[in-house]
C-alpha cells in the first residue's frame, strides 16, 4: 500500500523546486548578460582589426561584415572580395581619387560558408618594388663603373696623344683649333669617368682647410676654358673653405666646364669675350 506524502513535504518540495528554478534562471540571465558582453566586444574588436572581413553563407549571402561598404575603389585583377569567383593572393585596386592600392585576400571556408579577410599591403609591396628597383640600379652601377675602367686605359693614351699633338701644331692655327677640340672632347670623357667611378664607391669625405683664390687656379688650370674667355679671380687670398679638396674640385671643374648647361664653355670672338669671374 502506497503511502502519499504529507502536504507540509510537498509545500517543501516544492519551495526547494522554486528555489533551484529562480537560481537557474538568474545563472541563465548572468550567462546571457556576459554572452552579450563578449558579443559587444567581439563586434568592436572585429570593427576595430585593420583589414576588412567578410563572412558568407553557402550561397554566397552576406551574413557579417565589417565593412558593410565595401572598399571605396575598383579592383583590377578580378571581381570584388564579397563577389562569387574572387581570387586569393594579391590585389589591385584604385580607388576614387586614382591612387593604386594593394590588398592581400584571403579566403578560409567553414561548415557554413566562407570568410574573406583583406589586408592593405600598399606600403610593404611599394617597398619591395623600390628594393627591386634599387638592386636593379645597384647592379647597372657596378657594370657602369667596370665599363668606366675600361675606357680610363685607352682614354688616357688619348689624352697624352691629343696633348702631343697640340704641341706640335703651335704654329698651325686651323690645325691647332681641331687638334685643342679633341684635347677638350677627351677631357670631358675622362671627367665623365671619373664622376662615374666616384659615384660607384663609398667616399670618406676628408675634410681640411682649402685657400679659395688658390683652390680656383687650379681648378681653372684642369681645363681649357676657350678662347676669348677671360678668367679674373676676385677671391681674397686670406678666404678659405673647409672640406674635401679633392671632391670639391671635381665639382669645380665641372661646374667650370659647363656653366651653361651644356657639354663645354662656348669660345668667343676677342670683340664679344666672355668674362670668368670667381668671387667669395
Amino acid at each position: 500500500m502506497n503511502v502519499l506524502p504529507e502536504p507540509q513535504q510537498l509545500m517543501e518540495a516544492f519551495a526547494a523546486f522554486t528555489a533551484a528554478s529562480e537560481q537557474l534562471q538568474n545563472r541563465y540571465e548572468a550567462l546571457q548578460g556576459q554572452l552579450s558582453r563578449l558579443q559587444d566586444e567581439i563586434q568592436t574588436v572585429i570593427e576595430a582589426v585593420p583589414f576588412a572581413i567578410w563572412v558568407l553563407g553557402k550561397d554566397g549571402e552576406l551574413r557579417f561584415s565589417n565593412r558593410p561598404e565595401g572598399v571605396q575603389g575598383e579592383f583590377l585583377n578580378g571581381p570584388a572580395p564579397w563577389v562569387a569567383g574572387s581570387p586569393s593572393g594579391l590585389r589591385h585596386m584604385r580607388d576614387f581619387k586614382g591612387r593604386d592600392r594593394f590588398f592581400e585576400q584571403e579566403v578560409r571556408p567553414t561548415a557554413e560558408g566562407k570568410i574573406i579577410t583583406l589586408r592593405d599591403v600598399t606600403e610593404a609591396h611599394l617597398r619591395a618594388q623600390q628594393a627591386t628597383r634599387e638592386e636593379r640600379l645597384q647592379a647597372m652601377g657596378l657594370m657602369a663603373a667596370e665599363l668606366a675602367h675600361e675606357i680610363r686605359n685607352p682614354l688616357g693614351s688619348l689624352a697624352l696623344f691629343a696633348g702631343m699633338l697640340v704641341e706640335d701644331l703651335q704654329a698651325q692655327a686651323d690645325q691647332l683649333e681641331l687638334a685643342q677640340r679633341i684635347q677638350e672632347g677627351v677631357h670631358r670623357l675622362n671627367t665623365l669617368v671619373t664622376n662615374t667611378l666616384t659615384f660607384s664607391r663609398d667616399l670618406v669625405p676628408t675634410p681640411s682647410s682649402i685657400p679659395l683664390a688658390e683652390f680656383w687656379d687650379e681648378a681653372r688650370k684642369g681645363i681649357h676654358l676657350g678662347e676669348g674667355v677671360h678668367w679674373e679671380n676676385r677671391i681674397p687670398k686670406l678666404a678659405t673653405w673647409h672640406g674635401d679638396p679633392t671632391l670639391l674640385r671635381q665639382v669645380a671643374v665641372n661646374l667650370l666646364r659647363n656653366p651653361w648647361g651644356g657639354s663645354s664653355i662656348p669660345s668667343f670672338p676677342p670683340s664679344g669675350a666672355a668674362p670668368a669671374w670667381a668671387w667669395p
